[in-house]
């Protein structure tokens, strides 16, 4: 039968910088944009998390604090202590079969493309346009050259890479198109 090799990202929520390594390899995704942490806060050092439990089986009482189940500051932090530290499923490779292809997607709250480059590789982007956070791609699936931001009008290759700004030339002459490429996820594996 045919077996089709199935898409991973590492660390796909690691959108904020890390205080401390999480993984147990030598070699830890590095953190990705700023901007997709939509806003959520870094987890503050005062939050005492006992405070949100209570365990007592003696006296056959457990009870979570509802803050649990509201807040966004531990909602960012529950995402952060449980997606930077497994593989998260970006899909299957036979979703995306020739250069150009591609599909968004949300993984953990947060916009990818899914797609192949120019040389038939397989990518995992940040779907956000590095000038403003838009999206620059809005189909969910297809085959495209670039995709561009609808902000500024901002385009992206199949590489990732910035090939495209209006009035580029009113740009200082220190801006760097390579600074300005999508993210990718830190690492990116095949599993069979």
């Amino acid at each position: 039968g045919a077996y089709y090799r199935m898409l991973f990202v590492r660390g796909a929520a690691t959108f904020v910088p890390r205080v401390e390594p999480r993984f147990s390899n030598p070699a830890p995704p590095t953190p990705l944009f700023h901007l997709l942490n939509h806003g959520l806060p870094v987890m503050s050092p005062d939050l005492d998390l006992s405070s949100l439990v209570r365990n007592d089986p003696e006296g056959r009482r457990f009870e979570v604090n509802r803050r649990t189940l509201v807040d966004e500051e531990i909602l960012a932090f529950e995402r952060r202590r449980i997606f930077d530290r497994c593989w998260i499923y970006v899909g299957h490779e036979s979703e995306v079969r020739n250069p150009g292809d591609f599909r968004t997607r949300t993984l953990c709250g947060r916009p990818v493309i899914f797609c192949r480059d120019t040389k038939n590789a397989l990518r995992v982007f940040l779907n956000t346009c590095r000038h403003r956070g838009a999206m620059v791609c809005r189909e969910t699936e297809g085959n495209a050259r670039n995709y561009t931001c609808f902000y500024h009008g901002w385009s992206f290759n199949r590489d990732g890479e910035l090939d495209g700004i209006p009035g580029e030339r009113d740009y200082p002459s220190s801006f760097d198109r390579r600074e300005w490429a999508l993210k990718e996820a830190p690492r990116v594996e095949s599993y069979r």
